[in-house]
């Protein structure tokens, strides 16, 4: 397999914050492991097609988190950034663990959560996760309270995993499908979620009181999270923990677009995560919930836009991708997911809102149709259209690529303007 080789390091633009070139090199890339999430929408933002380089031939469509992910996830407050984690990973778990049924494997993957603060009870956390007690009992769910989280009993409980994993080497590794196409021999993965970065500090300024709370206490917890990050990279990716880390934004988040450009998606985002700057140049994936675009008190009612007769109580959000490792230019940056308060993050419901949003599927009468699918169908057969119906799947795929392609080429076009002003601007004030 001959693949073309990219950055090995991040290359930023001075002016947008942007990261032009994401490090690592393809041919990396594609030794790795991915776990497909059940958010199709987040799933398309998460990776690429690769390519053969001599004859341009697919040879993957690697839709997902990699191995040994580093995830951050922000967004304002109480919009479910918790929720949308656990949720995740739930997912993945389940669907790790039914592959590892089906290599005769005993082992199962396992979920850390390490609260900073007082958050979910245990009971929400099961449920979030698709879990019950009976996995906590099997060491399935492995919870850290706030008062022993602090910066270096997370640093001891990973190295403690990866001491674990190593010991136990040949009971843990199974083929597990690979970017690249094919199967490698990967360590089952573990789940480590820290809800928030901003409460982790060490254990010296653990009971500091609020008003002790300053730029000092700030700079030393970044500082010193931030060499914990820098020492355990490496274990995290060899022994394949999965991070999900929520971080919290220090200032209001503005996506500017250009009025006259309506299908303008995403410049850069105007975020500060107040976090330090280590966790953002190590993170694979930077996610930020942005905003409810629709609920029962916005301008429309999620269940009309949707089209389903059950009663639901939710909202329709908006997520950004500021920074993808995974993907690369020709890879959107804004998708839309569903959050039912019934069930928490809805995957079916996020894909529905995201196809009726971008006018994907049609109405043909109580049916819906799609571009290049011979057949009319209802919007509860979506799922099962998606998992045994492969030509369904590719027009489904190339019905978001014809879409996507008009409004990358505005985004391209608008960024380049953008970067020209701001050099010309540069040169005038110095």
């Amino acid at each position: 397999m001959n693949i073309e080789k990219r950055a090995i390091v991040d290359e930023f633009d001075e002016d947008t914050g942007l990261v032009l070139r994401p490090c690592e090199t393809d041919s990396a890339e594609a030794d790795k492991c991915y776990y497909p999430t059940q958010f199709y929408t987040l799933n398309l933002c998460t990776g690429k097609n690769i390519r053969d380089k001599n004859t341009n031939e697919i040879i993957s469509r690697p839709r997902g988190i990699r191995s040994g992910g580093f995830i951050l996830l922000s967004g304002r407050p109480s919009i479910g950034k918790s929720t949308f984690g656990y949720n995740t990973i739930g997912h993945i778990k389940k669907s790790v663990d039914e592959l590892a049924v089906a290599n005769f494997m005993k082992c199962r993957s396992q979920v850390y959560i390490a609260n900073t603060e007082d958050g979910m009870e245990l009971q929400s956390m099961l449920k979030n996760l698709y879990l019950t007690e009976e996995h906590v009992n099997r060491g399935e769910l492995v919870v850290m309270k706030p008062k022993d989280v602090y910066t270096e009993s997370l640093a001891n409980e990973i190295d403690k995993i990866c001491a674990w994993k190593e010991e136990n080497k040949k009971n843990l590794m199974f083929p597990q499908p690979c970017v690249g196409g094919g199967t490698k021999m990967e360590y089952i993965p573990t789940f480590l979620f820290v809800d928030s970065l901003s409460g982790l500090g060490p254990r010296e300024l653990k009971n500091k009181k609020d008003n002790e709370v300053n730029n000092v206490y700030a700079m030393t917890r970044n500082k010193e999270n931030g060499v914990m990050i820098i020492n355990k990279f490496p274990k995290l990716r060899e022994y394949n923990i999965i991070t999900i880390w929520i971080v919290h934004v220090g200032q209001k988040v503005n996506v500017n677009g250009l009025p006259n450009q309506k299908d303008f998606q995403a410049l850069s985002a105007d975020y500060k995560v107040s976090d330090g700057k280590v966790p953002q140049f190590y993170a694979d994936l930077f996610m930020f919930i942005n905003k409810i675009t629709d609920s029962d008190s916005k301008s429309k009612n999620v269940q009309d836009i949707l089209g389903i007769e059950d009663r639901f109580i939710g909202n329709g959000v908006e997520a950004l991708i500021p920074k993808n490792r995974w993907g690369d230019s020709s890879e959107r940056t804004k998708f839309r997911l569903v959050m039912d308060y019934a069930v928490g993050w809805n995957p079916f419901y996020s894909l529905l809102y995201e196809l009726k949003q971008r006018d994907i599927l049609k109405n043909a009468g109580a049916y819906k149709k799609l571009d290049g699918y011979p057949k009319n169908f209802k919007s509860e057969d979506i799922p099962m259209l998606m998992e045994t119906d492969e030509l369904f799947v590719e027009c489904l795929k190339k019905a978001f690529e014809d879409e996507f392609e008009y409004v990358l080429e505005a985004n391209n076009k608008a960024v380049e303007r953008y970067t020209k002003f701001s050099s010309a601007l540069r040169r005038i004030l110095m």
